[in-house]
């Protein structure tokens, strides 16, 4: 027992030298770490192909009427070797073509998906990918959402076709 005034003296820990790292920290840094190769993977592959696309590409103004009946803002561009059309770009968008000749139809569906903005939905499901680069599921989703853009621009192409009109669109497809 103590005698009065005498304080008990409390042992004070000891630091380690060594640190220690929650499992909670670990999996965060993990997390991260996958999200940002993937977001990097993505990004220079991404960036990669659209400057080489752009690059070897050139403009031309053969559906530029086409491109204002749509009201879209959006360039048209021929790229040599491409094999068939598509559209790249949220804030810059760009209609890629092949050589030749491109029925309009083509291109009014890659105008259709530039209009729907369709290309930001794209972005957000890298995003959603990058964020959830562990889960094979949300990989999945997206190349399935993906499909159903492809599927949902081609319904709202055709909603006010004849059906020729859909019969040469179908073909075309």
């Amino acid at each position: 027992a103590n005698a009065v005034g005498e304080q008990a003296t409390v042992p004070r820990p000891q630091a380690s030298a060594a640190v220690t790292v929650s499992a909670a920290s670990a999996a965060a840094a993990v997390w991260l770490a996958g999200a940002a190769v993937t977001l990097l993977w993505q990004g220079i592959r991404y960036s990669r192909t659209r400057r080489r696309l752009l690059a070897s590409s050139v403009s031309t103004d053969a559906y530029a009427a086409l491109v204002r009946e749509m009201g879209a803002n959006a360039a048209v561009r021929v790229v040599p070797g491409l094999e068939s059309p598509m559209a790249m770009g949220v804030l810059c968008p760009v209609v890629l073509l092949p050589e030749g000749e491109v029925p309009d139809l083509a291109v009014r569906h890659e105008l259709t998906h530039i209009l729907r903005h369709d290309l930001g939905g794209k972005g957000l499901l890298f995003l959603a990918c990058a964020l959830y680069w562990f889960d094979p599921l949300v990989w999945t989703m997206a190349r399935i959402a993906g499909e159903d853009m492809e599927a949902a621009c081609d319904a709202q192409l055709v909603r006010d076709m004849t059906a020729a009109e859909k019969r040469a669109y179908g073909e075309l497809l």
